[in-house]
């Protein structure tokens, strides 16, 4: 492109030279891109005349204009063309920025890359500045909201916690991720990327466009490019913030003498004398009473827990440049974040080296490596030994330090549990390190005009270290460990990829043809060990297995190794720029099946018609662009354990032989040996238009998914003494409509850019041979979600109910009639006050049977709104998301709105039936209580959040030459500012709990994430 830029610029220039002005002078500057690099081959032209000139190596460029010249039009293929009064001056420097709705941009799509006009498959491009607007490391975070049909959310709000990214839904009853495909070589984690070294981001979504990377392409295909050197002076990013974090929201508890009014009253209700030593413990009613008489506020425990203030700063610098034979990037980032639960934290480390070589103009070749280092908080999310679930049900009466004794207040005198912060202390000897090593290297060289060959190798090494320290500690009988100790593992492992591919791109008259063919191999191995000790010092310089005191040691490990080898092939065919059609097959055979169901053959094929092109269009001056696209593609995955098609074994188990005892082993898990490809089958219809030049463009995209033969591991009765193997069971589809609309206006001083996503996703079980799954099981309650024939994946599943009963007369008349015509209550051990149950199958009883649909984690829409805004100097940049649609289990309600009054509650229970108010809507205090999973527990999971907002100032060039500085802006800005919800959880942002699909929308008190405010910079030299 630059070599037709200059070509056409030095023929003009013959041109130029025969016009003549009486009087000339000279205007000098330099043409810079978005990122303040030198841009060479640029036009500079005088508006409505033949002069002009062209930016050299280094982006500068001299033009002589006549006296009375106004206007100045700089241009370059691929950016914004821009028109700049000349007002006398002779300095004017000029920055470009890309043009996003160019037609002729090329898009990466795997294997080579496309025009975007000839695109005929679903891809979805996202700009730099949008992948570095919040404040995060995560580039899955910075994603969110920002493409239509990729719904991302976190795992948990803790430091260095992953995110869930799901692409046109959950497309698997296993893992549902995304590939990543960082410069050509495929991952499942890009956990090792900054979102300051991103370049381009590409999201594939449809199976035409997937399709190339067969088995590993199921649930989409996230593609990045990452920041290289460019030939001319280096430049200096340095970019930089700090700021605070607290929590958004906190839960509304009850206080020591609610609790203590609540507690109480349970054991009164159920005719027990509270004021009896033998019938309720006499110091206990001594100290609630002593609460409720002095009306005290006790122990905040979330208080105790949670920071008030945590700090966040992140440190990224890159240096870039070089030569047109040789060209280098360097980039670190150093990124620190205290957690809002005391004791959480982490450090993480991000170091990047790339270089590319052009040898010559047939041949180049580059490499990359990067370095990660993690180090974070080990947070457990667990009902009982999470540190926010104790907070939030453990009594406040009890002290969270008890002076007294000089020791943690028992927290079992009243609730069940342990100290919470006594649990937030303990994190402070739970944390992980991990380190990963990523390296690419490639050559390409061009075989004949038009015909290139290429060669990738990517591979990594992992090595991760986790340490999880366990003290003794005695606070009362029922609360205390009696021995402490360590628990070490230590994963290391590798993988690589190999990808060798011929790309051919020709022009003949009419035709175009872009065609890829090529093969990968791909080989991975990871290996753990994990060993605990016992009896250990509570020294931090003592934690090691070594110094354990006590000699015996409990020992485990595992290991895996897959391989994949495969064939590919694609064809792109364009006629006149109107009629497009693509072709992909790829033949994946992968080590995790079988030999007679080892490889999986995976086809697409997709048409395209830019209409704009037609003659009767082509004057129609509003319309700047419309093309229809329609697809089908199928895909396959094989994301199970190594050893899912054989028996496994399990050592350590122990026989008796002759009275004495002896190891053994114990197959444990059943094979499969006929398991197979899960294979989706997608049709996508989609419609691109521009209008207004561009300024407005509308994407819609129309999708159908259907997933046969998913894989799964199904539940057994215990009895059987196996797990039993996984299975092809089941076929699910996902269809939906997604929208984006983006404006754009950069024309005058105040500039805008407003851009809007919707995603409307219908998930349904269409097979499951006669069975259903069961998931989601919380303590106490049990299973809360099910996945059966007709409904979502994971919907929710439990009694229905109609209010409480306020009054005898209400239970006397809550009665069932049989076909007889004799009648009978249906809860007739009901008192006022208890739950009402819905009769769903008419059978007179409340049982398991009339259990049903109550509800989904799906989302009926996902949407996202961007808007960046400039006036002069001055930036703003707002940014919403949501859902709605779906529900939430709130699985902590089972103590936050227990009847028991052992836990702490949610305040809104202080509301519940007595004599006294026989018209609330909570149900009576009662030890005695039934507890059933019912939509009692079930909440509007629907939200509104300002994810960020932002403004920023740029130091004016003057001000800044004289200090070798090219550009500097400073900026403030905020995530998660607002939010709003009418779920009583802490976070509506549920994933699904440690990542089992089964477990979709049940929130066990995840850690929230944090409303956090920052001010940085962006400096260029």
């Amino acid at each position: 492109m630059k070599k037709i830029a200059y070509l056409v610029t030095f023929l003009s220039l013959l041109l130029w030279t025969q016009s003549v002005f009486a009087q000339q002078v000279t205007i000098t500057g330099v043409v810079t891109g978005e990122d303040n690099s030198a841009l060479p081959g640029v036009s500079v032209a005088i508006k409505g005349t033949a002069t002009g000139s062209v930016t050299d190596a280094n982006g500068k460029y001299s033009l002589r204009v006549p006296d009375g010249a106004t206007t100045l039009v700089v241009s370059f293929i691929g950016m914004v063309t821009q028109e700049i009064a000349i007002n006398g001056r002779t300095q004017i420097d000029v920055k470009l920025q890309a043009d996003v709705t160019s037609l002729d941009e090329i898009v990466v799509v795997g294997y080579g890359g496309v025009k975007k006009s000839d695109l005929t498959g679903s891809v979805a491009s996202v700009e730099t500045q949008k992948i570095t607007q919040v404040a995060t490391v995560d580039v899955n975070q910075a994603l969110q909201g920002k493409v239509a049909g990729v719904q991302i959310t976190p795992n948990s709000g803790a430091p260095g916690a992953a995110s869930k990214v799901r692409i046109r839904g959950i497309g698997s009853f296993g893992d549902s991720s995304p590939l990543y495909v960082v410069d050509g070589y495929p991952t499942s984690s890009i956990d090792y990327i900054s979102p300051n070294d991103i370049e381009n981001m590409e999201v594939l979504k449809d199976a035409s466009a997937t399709a190339i990377y067969g088995n590993r392409g199921a649930n989409g295909v996230v593609i990045i490019t990452t920041k290289k050197g460019k030939a001319g002076t280096p430049t200096v990013n340095v970019n930089m913030y700090a700021g605070i974090q607290n929590p958004w929201h906190t839960l509304k508890l009850t206080n020591a003498a609610e609790y203590a009014t609540l507690y109480l009253e349970a054991y009164t209700n159920d005719g027990k004398d509270v004021t009896d030593p033998e019938e309720f413990n006499a110091a206990n009613y001594t100290t609630l009473k002593d609460a409720i008489d002095r009306n005290l506020k006790g122990t905040d425990w979330q208080k105790e827990v949670i920071r008030k203030n945590a700090l966040i700063q992140n440190y990224n610098f890159s240096v870039t440049g070089g030569s047109e034979k040789s060209r280098f990037g360097v980039s670190g980032t150093w990124f620190g974040q205290d957690g809002t639960v005391i004791n959480t934290a982490m450090k993480k480390l991000m170091l990047r080296v790339n270089n590319d070589y052009t040898f010559n103009k047939r041949i180049n070749a580059g490499w990359s490596v990067a370095y990660t280092n993690s180090n974070f908080t080990n947070y457990l999310i667990d009902q009982y030994a999470g540190v926010l679930p104790t907070a939030i049900v453990a009594s406040p009466v009890t002290p969270a330090w008890d002076p007294t004794t000089n020791n943690y207040g028992v927290a079992t005198q009243f609730s069940t549990g342990s100290n919470p912060l006594r649990l937030a202390n303990e994190l402070k000897n739970r944390n992980s390190k991990q380190n990963r090593i990523v390296s690419t290297v490639y050559g390409e060289a061009e075989l004949l005009s038009g015909l290139k060959f290429r060669s990738n190798f990517g591979g990594e090494l992992f090595y991760n270290i986790s340490d999880n320290y366990s003290p003794q500690f005695y606070i009362s009988p029922n609360e205390q460990r009696s021995q402490s100790n360590l628990v070490e593992e230590r994963t290391q492992g590798w993988q690589w990829t190999w990808s060798n591919f011929f790309m051919y791109n020709k022009e003949i008259g009419d035709h175009t043809i872009n065609a890829s063919i090529g093969t990968e191999a791909q080989s991975a191995l990871s290996n753990g060990t994990s060993v605990t000790g016992y009896d250990m010092q509570n020294d931090p310089s003592q934690l090691y297995i070594g110094s354990a005191r006590q000699t015996t040691f409990s020992a485990g490990s595992t290991v895996g190794r897959n391989t994949l080898l495969s064939f590919f092939g694609r064809v792109n065919y364009t006629y006149k720029g109107k009629y497009l059609i693509t072709v992909t097959g790829r033949r994946d055979a992968t080590s995790r099946f079988i030999q007679s169901n080892r490889s999986g053959f995976f086809p697409s094929f997709s048409l395209g018609w830019n209409m704009k092109e037609e003659t009767f269009l082509q004057n129609v001056n509003w319309l700047s662009n419309l093309k229809l696209r329609v697809g089908y593609g199928e895909v396959g995955n094989q994301n199970i354990s190594n050893t899912a098609i054989y028996n496994t074994i399990q050592t350590q188990q122990r026989y008796s032989f002759n009275g004495i005892a002896v190891d053994g082993r114990a197959m444990t898990t059943l094979s499969n040996p006929n398991l197979k490809w899960e294979r989706s089958k997608m049709t996508n219809v989609g419609i691109d238009a521009g209008f207004l030049n561009d300024k407005v463009n509308l994407t819609l995209d129309y999708f159908i998914k259907r997933t046969s033969d998913m894989i799964v591991t199904p539940a057994v009765p215990a009895y059987t003494g196996y797990l039993a193997p996984a299975m092809n069971l089941g076929d699910m589809e996902n269809k939906g409509l997604e929208v984006a609309l983006n404006y754009v206006n950069r024309e005058h001083e105040f500039k805008y850019d407003l851009g809007v996503n919707m995603s409307f996703i219908r998930n349904k079980i269409v097979e499951m041979g006669g069975n259903y799954i069961d998931g989601g099981n919380i303590n106490t309650l049990g299973n809360t979600t099910r996945t059966q024939k007709g409904n979502t994946i994971a919907s929710f599943y439990g009694r229905k109910t109609d209010g409480i009963f306020h009054n005898q007369g209400e239970i006397d008349s809550y009665v069932h009639t049989s076909a007889n015509g004799t009648t009978k209550q249906i809860q007739p051990d009901a008192k006022p006050g208890d739950i009402k149950y819905v009769d769903i199958d008419g059978s007179g009883s409340i049982d398991d049977l009339d259990r049903t649909y109550l509800g989904s984690a799906v989302p009926d829409f996902t949407y996202g709104f961007n808007a960046f805004m400039s006036y002069k100097n001055f930036d703003l940049k707002l940014f919403f998301q949501g859902t709605y649609g779906n529900e939430i289990v709130n699985g902590l309600a089972v103590f936050t709105s227990n009847q028991t009054g052992v836990f702490n509650s949610y305040q809104d229970r202080m509301d519940r039936w007595t004599p006294e108010n026989p018209s609330g809507n909570e149900p009576r205090m009662s030890l005695n209580a039934p507890v059933h999973f019912s939509d009692r527990y079930v909440e509007n999971g629907s939200y509104l959040r300002l994810r960020n907002i932002q403004l920023g100032y740029t130091i004016p060039e003057a001000g800044l030459k004289k200090l070798g500085v090219k550009s500097l802006r400073v900026y403030v800005s905020a995530d998660n500012l607002l939010t709003f919800t009418k779920y009583r959880g802490y976070d509506p942002d549920v994933s699904d709990l440690w990542n089992n699909p089964f477990y979709s929308g049940v929130d066990m008190a995840t850690y929230p994430q944090a409303r956090t405010f920052i001010g940085g910079i962006n400096l260029t030299f």
